[in-house]
């Protein structure tokens, strides 16, 4: 196990498949926006052959203001599966755990979600989206961070009962189900929080209104994924649909000019040419 104790651990996700389109800009964000606190990156290389570094972190190391650990694995199985092999080897108190897909859209971005922890107690998890959207067999509102851009304790975190994450329906399941991330942390009597790119804490009975995910313009959202983006540039009628996934059918869903999506699709898909998505 690295010794990381009394830090925090910021964990990026790069695959073999998909990281010369995605690594880039999300090092691009990490660069241009102080996390207002100290941590160590780990940079996870799923699947790299041959022991192939990621060419998109050598050309950012000199840019980053923090140490970085490479950590590789051959796990080709969720996401989750390797957020959990990496707090088995890096003994940090503290992970954010971030997609392949992530990018930050705010300075003290870090330094906020450890206020969070700090201003409200008893808090088992802070995550940048989260939603009320249930799964069959389950009734609305069925409350659950998105296993994204979430910070847990390593110790609360291993703990967690997992069970198989050998599909997508189990990882689902451990998103959103009877036994979700969320479900069992408010089971040892802790709380979900999320957390807005002012540094405001939204306890749960505040996220429809939080405009971080599938809310407002998203205005308050702190670090991006695929799915915010999905929102963020969608036509009048999917963004309602997906409002109404997370919030229920009284979700009110504010327009959006052509022009303003358009800017958030180059922004997204072309970042050095669009500037950050989602802002």
């Amino acid at each position: 196990m690295s010794s990381g104790r009394g830090r925090t651990a910021v964990v990026y996700l790069s695959r073999w498949h998909n990281f010369k389109k995605w690594s880039w800009p999300f090092l691009d964000s990490l660069a241009r926006n102080a996390a207002g606190a100290d941590f160590d990156l780990i940079y996870l290389l799923k699947e790299f052959p041959n022991e192939q570094d990621d060419p998109a972190l050598d050309e950012f190391r000199d840019r980053l203001a923090c140490p970085v650990r490479v950590f590789r694995t051959s796990d080709t199985r969720y996401d989750l599966n390797v957020y959990r092999e990496a707090a088995n080897n890096f003994d940090h108190d503290r992970f954010l755990f971030l997609n392949s897909y992530s990018r930050i859209l705010a300075p003290n971005w870090l330094a906020h979600y450890l206020s969070a922890f700090d201003r409200v107690p008893q808090t088992g998890v802070v995550a940048a989206t989260g939603s009320y959207e249930t799964i069959p067999g389950l009734s609305f509102p069925n409350v659950n961070v998105r296993t994204n851009a979430f910070m847990i304790d390593r110790v609360l975190f291993n703990a967690i009962e997992t069970g198989s994450l050998e599909t997508k329906a189990d990882t689902n399941r451990l998103e959103a189900g009877t036994a979700s991330l969320t479900r069992q942390i408010v089971a040892r009597g802790l709380v979900p929080l999320l957390v807005d790119r002012n540094g405001r804490a939204w306890s749960t009975d505040g996220w429809p209104i939080s405009r971080t995910f599938r809310s407002g313009q998203q205005e308050g959202l702190l670090i991006a994924d695929n799915r915010t983006h999905h929102y963020q540039a969608g036509s009048a009628a999917k963004r309602l649909k997906l409002a109404r996934l997370a919030w229920g059918e009284n979700a009110v869903v504010p327009k959006l000019s052509w022009a303003k999506r358009v800017r958030a699709e180059i922004g997204w898909r072309w970042p050095r040419i669009g500037g950050q998505a989602e802002e």
